[in-house]
């Protein structure tokens, strides 16, 4: 993750949401991508309308890369919210998919985990898909995940 959105999250964790919202303006016109998209979940907080907000997620979504954890940590977060130009079964997609590509740039265990669980018990726009459940539980399991183990023997039928 970029240094500025570690220093915008204990910020915001100390109250101080102001203060948090300039890191990250001052990051975006820096050129993130990632503080881009955290500007617009801010929203009108940040001075941006509705429609700004949208227009920077979209713009965002056409332009990220692969490996830019700290852009899909905050795309992944503001379609949780629901934000984005696009329709809400759209939304529930990019969940999932900015989820998916920021367990995979980051290495973060806890994602690894979020992304086997949501398929295995499914989302509100795809069945449960058990054989791609596994394959993140294993990965799980590698990276030490809590749980992935006795969740992954679960899935398994081991249990």
């Amino acid at each position: 993750m970029e240094a500025w959105w570690h220093e915008s999250v204990e910020l915001l964790a100390a109250g101080r949401k102001a203060e948090a919202i300039e890191v990250t303006r001052k990051a975006a016109k820096a050129g993130s991508l990632g503080a881009r998209v955290r500007l617009a979940r801010f929203g009108e907080e940040a001075g941006l309308s509705r429609e700004a907000a949208e227009s920077l997620i979209e713009a965002a979504v056409r332009e990220v890369r692969d490996d830019d954890e700290t852009t899909h940590w905050n795309l992944y977060s503001a379609s949780e919210l629901l934000l984005g130009g696009c329709d809400p079964e759209e939304k529930y997609r990019r969940i999932q998919r900015h989820l998916e590509k920021y367990a995979q740039a980051s290495g973060d265990a806890r994602a690894v985990l979020a992304v086997a669980r949501r398929y295995a018990n499914g989302t509100p726009v795809a069945a449960p898909d058990a054989l791609a459940a596994a394959e993140w539980y294993y990965c799980a399991v590698a990276l030490g995940a809590k749980d992935a183990k006795r969740e992954l023997q679960h899935l398994l039928g081991d249990a």
